[in-house]
């Protein structure tokens, strides 16, 4: 089996790939039996009650993936399997499937974590499992007192009734199960990875490409836990220009002017004035672009 190493950098790429490309392959029944034939072969080296278990416990997420997550042998176990992404360029279709492996890997590894933490998180602050997924990872992976195992995973593609597919398993083992499981995050610390990577690889996804409504909720969860991030901010303040809602876009500007001003750049300052413009605040607007004046003759 090959054996595949997760980078961060993978993370945006394969994230939006993941919101905005769907594979309708996916969406059939056909494709839950598809994955179960391949996981036979991607899971052949594990013992026959392992594979039994996951195998049985299969079924098919929001996002149309295939997932399990079961504990066996003191183990927990999570898989994730897709369809690949089939592209005519075989450069192109070669990158989709390295990026698809990655994300697929990071989905199994989060999956894990949640197993493992979300009871012990506050989902009323953290809604959005796959960020609260990849705050749980890196927070478990970080060091700690007790030693223990990392977590074990691979991924690779099987083909299955004439589909390549995507697949990934990651575990603990039991003595890391153990450990994690009575490891509690204290206040606050997921809430930097939480928003940095709700922002970055969802919220930001769907504003650039102009889904403001769909980024809203992102953004209003990420304010609610006063992520202090200029960026943050006036991505959201233009969200809410964009749908409609000028008075909302003003008052979240003021609040980032009233708080976080020493922090912004000479562009952060005009990008906020041309905001208040949009909104029709004007005295705003211009107290905006002199401040962004001021800071561009300072170098800054």
């Amino acid at each position: 089996m090959s054996l595949i190493r997760v980078s961060k950098k993978f993370f945006a790429a394969a994230l939006l790939a993941a919101i905005f490309v769907t594979p309708s392959e996916s969406k059939t029944a056909g494709f839950l039996d598809s994955s179960r034939s391949a996981a036979q072969v991607f899971l052949s080296d594990f013992p026959e009650a392992v594979r039994a278990k996951i195998i049985a416990s299969m079924k098919q997420d929001s996002r149309q993936n295939v997932i399990a997550v079961v504990q066996a042998q003191n183990s927990v176990f999570s898989l994730v399997m897709r369809p690949a992404i089939n592209d005519t360029d075989p450069d192109v279709e070669a990158e989709l499937e390295n990026i698809s492996l990655s994300r697929a890997l990071i989905t199994a590894r989060g999956n894990l974590a949640l197993y493992i933490g979300q009871s012990k998180t506050d989902r009323n602050l953290y809604i959005y499992d796959e960020p609260l997924g990849f705050a749980l990872f890196s927070y478990y992976e970080r060091p700690r007192e007790i030693s223990i195992k990392g977590i074990e995973s691979f991924a690779e593609i099987i083909r299955s009734d004439g589909k390549n597919i995507i697949a990934a398993l990651a575990w603990f083992s039991p003595d890391s199960a153990r450990v994690l499981s009575n490891d509690i995050p204290e206040k606050g610390a997921l809430t930097e990875d939480y928003c940095r990577t709700l922002y970055k690889e969802c919220a930001q996804i769907l504003f650039r490409n102009g889904f403001y409504s769909e980024a809203l909720p992102m953004f209003r969860n990420i304010h609610r836990l006063r992520w202090a991030n200029v960026e943050a901010y006036i991505d959201a303040a233009e969200c809410f220009a964009g749908t409609g809602e000028p008075d909302e876009c003003v008052k979240l500007l003021k609040e980032l002017l009233n708080t976080l001003q020493d922090k912004m750049s000479s562009d952060e300052l005009t990008r906020a004035g041309r905001l208040f413009r949009i909104a029709g605040d004007r005295s705003s607007a211009l107290s905006a672009f002199r401040l962004a004046q001021k800071r561009y003759r300072s170098g800054q």
